[in-house]
């Protein structure tokens, strides 16, 4: 078996894209205890109107048979 390296020639090489950030974002954090978690429905029905207030669900994590929603949202919305 023979391997080619092949090797970039710096002037071809594609510029490295630089991504300017202007102002820096704040988040905003909610916990959340979910008592269903195993009933999608419920759970839906709790974070629907969290999601139309600008509450992005972050993770879902169990605790002792507990579930706990943890939200962000932008801050200064």
């Amino acid at each position: 078996m023979h391997f080619r390296l092949s090797t970039v020639n710096p002037a071809n090489a594609m510029p490295t894209p630089v991504v300017y950030v202007s102002q820096q974002i704040g988040w905003d954090y909610q916990q959340l205890r979910l008592d269903h978690l195993r009933d999608a429905a419920a759970c839906q029905a709790i974070l629907d109107p969290l999601g139309a207030e600008g509450w992005e669900l972050v993770t879902i994590v169990e605790i002792g048979g507990v579930g706990y929603a943890f939200l962000k949202r932008q801050r200064n919305r």
